[in-house]
């Protein structure tokens, strides 16, 4: 299938998701942490890129980023800087991300504030600790500031740090999920893309074992299809897909 155009936001302002290949690290100790920060603040900086959040997790990395067009140039940045370097340091050599990075447009101020705690959320998900905790994502940069993260829109939509914690700290931490997510895909090349995926057709997908249901869900992800459209497609809950889709 060829490669689909990315999308232009409005506002330039796109979620950003790098996946390790075969879900492997991408970090394997705090010094790699701590490079791959200094990477991404110093081609930000070269390439006209606001990072207003982000959160390093073991295998994978979210950015909220504001760009003037496609943040392509800093994407590839960062991959042609961290990649050597992290192959050098452990002996390796190939790929260390999974395929070209996964990114979504910000289309208003109510999905830009979910993509804000759903990054800072990642750690929870996990099990790791509460995102307050958490060293590695820019929670505690709307709080206490720090060098890498533009805060001022968010902390200006939510009236400063107050507003922010309580956001943050909202028991409808899930309300994301029924944010209508973006994707260039037709609904065509979505039934297309199942029908290719999944020939039995969507009637059987009750027959499949949960390993089998879950690789589905993920095969469908990673083929350009949202969680809502997941959902759609399959005939599968949300809260289905969602689980799923929170573990890779």
């Amino acid at each position: 299938m060829p490669r689909q155009a990315r999308c232009f936001s409005e506002g330039n302002y796109f979620h950003v998701m790098i996946r390790g290949i075969n879900k492997q690290a991408i970090f394997l100790d705090d010094a790699d942490r701590r490079k791959f920060l200094k990477t991404i603040l110093r081609f930000a900086e070269e390439t006209n890129v606001d990072i207003l959040a982000w959160c390093l997790m073991s295998n994978h990395v979210h950015l909220l980023l504001k760009a003037e067009g496609l943040p392509d140039l800093f994407m590839k940045k960062i991959g042609c800087s961290y990649v050597p370097y992290f192959n050098k340091k452990y002996g390796r050599v190939g790929h260390l991300f999974q395929d070209r990075y996964k990114s979504e447009t910000i289309r208003d101020d109510r999905y830009m504030l979910a993509v804000v705690r759903y990054i800072h959320m990642n750690p929870e998900n996990a099990n790791i600790c509460k995102m307050s905790d958490y060293k590695w994502s820019s929670y505690n940069e709307y709080v206490t500031g720090g060098e890498l993260v533009h805060t001022d829109l968010i902390l200006n939509m939510l009236g400063g740090v107050d507003g922010y914690t309580q956001f943050m700290e909202t028991t409808d931490k899930n309300s994301y999920m029924d944010i209508d997510e973006h994707s260039n895909l037709s609904e065509k090349e979505i039934q297309e893309l199942f029908s290719k995926l999944f020939p039995a057709g969507k009637h059987n997908i009750q027959r499949l074992l949960p390993s089998e249901r879950s690789q589905l869900i993920v095969s469908l992800c990673e083929a350009g299809l949202t969680a809502a459209q997941i959902s759609h497609v399959t005939g599968l809950g949300k809260n289905v897909v969602y689980s799923v889709l929170k573990g890779i």
